[in-house]
């Protein structure tokens, strides 16, 4: 049976997930796009194709990683009195920061800190 090629958009996804996962473990430095394309089982160029390179696919990881921690903030603050949406975002977001994908947000947007202030 022949495998059915993704499209731009499924390949695209599939690289934001991978590149997520090898910033998170290897940082910014340690990931290459040799070794992101070698993970998705594509070559280097289908990574410079959707992104431009290393930079761009971290750019996108990075801003979806800040978005979605907006997001968990930003839901707790839409019920109750000011009181109870304080409250209630400190307790939000104490759990995401016990969230392992929330603690790789964190790793990564820490890596991109550091990296601009070298």
């Amino acid at each position: 049976m022949a495998r059915q090629r993704m499209t731009g958009r499924e390949r695209r996804e599939q690289l934001i997930s991978i590149g997520r996962t090898a910033f998170a473990e290897l940082g910014f430095e340690g990931a290459s796009v040799e070794e992101i394309a070698a993970r998705a089982g594509v070559s280097k160029p289908v990574v410079y194709e959707h992104f431009g390179g290393k930079e761009g696919l971290y750019a996108v990881v990075v801003d979806r990683e800040m978005l979605a921690l907006e997001k968990v903030i930003t839901d707790s603050l839409e019920n109750g009195s000011w009181r109870e949406r304080i409250e209630q975002a400190n307790l939000d977001l104490r759990e995401a920061i016990r969230d392992v994908d929330v603690d790789t947000r964190f790793r990564v947007h820490m890596q991109q800190i550091q990296r601009a202030t070298d």
